[in-house]
């Protein structure tokens, strides 16, 4: 609950109180873990969930955990090769697999990504993580009308998904559809106004339709 409120020292102390009493307890020591991750603690939650995979091999919330911190630290060969062991032992874990379409994706190879959400949400239709991620990989790619059709299906099922919702907008954007980008931005800024990413949207399209005054105010008041 600490950690849900953002009260990430309250959390981390607690945590590291219980790990001091039961130092076998996965939960609070992949707790303690993700605290520090949440943190910035990049090195210490590391050294985390290294301690806690070596301890329990079997335990896939560490052996991902860790995999995230590697993919955070930018250290993308290490999360490859760690996602693709985890995959290999846990061919379920959507988690797992989820993580290594976004490392193969972050390491520029799209088509090797895409793959993976396809059978990812091929398997599990309401993954909105793999649709969103399938619809990133083929905006990424250039197939505009491929993503904006995969995003307005997401958006249909699942109309709360602001990742979704800024990815049409994007998409729209880039088609040269200003006045439905716009529309788009426009009420996801008015649902949620401390969305920067839909804020900055609104701001490039008024840019790029020559309302330079409004473009202006909208990036001022961000």
């Amino acid at each position: 609950v600490l950690k849900a409120m953002g009260r990430l020292e309250d959390a981390l102390r607690e945590y590291e109180s219980i790990v001091k009493e039961f130092p076998q307890d996965v939960f609070a020591r992949t707790g303690l873990a993700e605290v520090l991750k949440a943190m910035g603690r990049l090195e210490d939650a590391l050294r985390e969930y290294e301690s806690i995979a070596k301890e329990f091999p079997a335990d896939v919330v560490a052996r991902t955990g860790r995999a995230e911190v590697l993919k955070g630290m930018g250290r993308l060969e290490d999360a490859l090769r760690e996602y693709e062991s985890i995959v290999q032992e846990f061919p379920r874990s959507v988690f797992a697999r989820n993580g290594l379409a976004e490392v193969l994706k972050g390491m520029g190879r799209p088509e090797e990504a895409l793959r993976e959400y396809e059978s990812i949400a091929k398997e599990s239709p309401q993954d909105v993580f793999a649709r969103t991620g399938r619809a990133e990989v083929l905006k990424a790619m250039g197939r505009l009308e491929d993503a904006l059709r995969e995003y307005e299906s997401i958006v249909r099922e699942f109309p709360q998904s602001v990742v979704a919702r800024n990815g049409r907008a994007e998409v729209l954007k880039r088609m040269g559809r200003l006045e439905a980008a716009l529309r788009e931005y426009e009420s996801i800024a008015k649902e949620f106004p401390q969305n920067v990413v839909a804020r900055t949207g609104l701001a490039e399209v008024l840019k790029g339709m020559g309302r330079l005054e409004d473009a202006l105010r909208e990036y001022e008041s961000i």
